[in-house]
């Protein structure tokens, strides 16, 4: 998903409206999530904006309208939903959505495996790596 949304960036960003709209389950505490944050973070960077300044948590406290390259968050947190993540790239008369939805936690085992069977085999002592390098994407 982080590459098809650099990607994306890349080509509408600069000329979209970005929200990311996160869902939860009803007990997670933190909003937006941490994921939603790196989506944001990745966003801002392939635009090369300060996301500290771009990123818009609410707008009940500021009557405004949109300024240009803000990344709005939304978050729901309902029922049992484990994890969705949408971006939407919103212009006139047309919208672009990325959406990755985790319908059982068992995909974050089968990820975490496979980075560990990925590190094995390269035989690495140190270092900081993503799924970005076991994905080689």
């Amino acid at each position: 998903m982080l590459s098809l949304l650099e990607h994306t960036t890349r080509l509408v960003g600069h000329t979209s409206d970005i929200e990311i709209i996160e869902s939860h389950h009803n007990q997670k505490l933190d909003s937006p999530s941490g994921t939603a944050l790196e989506i944001g973070k990745l966003i801002s960077q392939t635009m090369g904006l300060d996301f500290k300044e771009k990123a818009i948590y609410e707008r009940k406290s500021t009557r405004r309208p949109r300024m240009k390259n803000e990344i709005g968050f939304s978050s729901v947190r309902a029922g049992n939903i484990i994890g969705e993540h949408k971006v939407l790239f919103a212009n006139s008369g047309e919208h672009i959505e990325i959406i990755h939805k985790a319908t059982d936690r068992s995909i974050f085992s089968k990820g975490a495996i496979q980075a560990a069977i990925w590190l094995f085999s390269k035989k690495i002592q140190f270092g900081l790596f993503n799924m970005k390098h076991v994905l080689n994407i």
